[in-house]
């Protein structure tokens, strides 16, 4: 998809919404420069009301810090913004990752329920949703502790398989295989434990 505003960016605009309360500068900039904010929080995963939530936090950021920006030829409006979009994705997050329960995947599972997984990571036919602790602690000990941390992390933490492959020094590939792999094994316990439940 295309960007708006492939052309140069207009000083005077950036200048104007340097008034916050200039609504008709802000509606020009909005219809111009959100489409690309919405082009680079996709790229860190934002998707539907995240994305709109990551936009609106960097419309109220730029509000209070476009006049920090300052035109210099090595670097352009539109490369700051991109920094603007980047610090404030990562900022959300971390605010994200912090507000997850912080359960030790090393640890056996115990009674305790999961916490209900983000919707907007996993897909619907995703194993972990509403798992019994004895379903889990099957598999677990079924699997060597690392493969169980590699599927933790992406399936119940939300990491990206890019991110955990990076921690644990393996390739893409062999990361998505175990994280997959871990869960068809849950996907198959679960589906004995309720044939033998009903």
């Amino acid at each position: 998809m295309a960007i708006a505003d492939c052309g140069k960016t207009d000083r005077g605009l950036i200048g104007k919404v340097a008034d916050w309360r200039d609504a008709s500068a802000w509606g020009r900039f909005d219809a111009t420069y959100r489409p690309m904010v919405r082009s680079w929080g996709r790229r860190f995963g934002f998707e539907g009301d995240d994305l709109e939530e990551l936009c609106q936090v960097v419309m109220i950021w730029l509000s209070r810090k476009i006049t920090s920006f300052r035109d210099e030829p090595t670097r352009t409006f539109r490369a700051w913004l991109r920094c603007v979009v980047s610090s404030r994705a990562i900022d959300l997050l971390r605010a994200r990752r912090r507000a997850l329960p912080n359960i030790d995947p090393d640890v056996m599972v115990d009674e305790r329920p999961l916490p209900p997984l983000d919707s907007t990571r996993c897909s619907k036919t995703d194993p972990v949703r509403s798992v019994p602790a004895e379903v889990l602690q099957t598999v677990q000990r079924r699997v060597q502790p690392e493969s169980w941390r590699i599927f933790w992390m992406v399936r119940v933490e939300g990491m990206s398989v890019d991110e955990v492959r990076h921690l644990f020094g393996k390739t893409y590939a062999a990361t998505y295989r175990n994280q997959e792999r871990v869960a068809r094994m849950l996907r198959a316990e679960m589906e004995r434990f309720q044939s033998t439940d009903a």
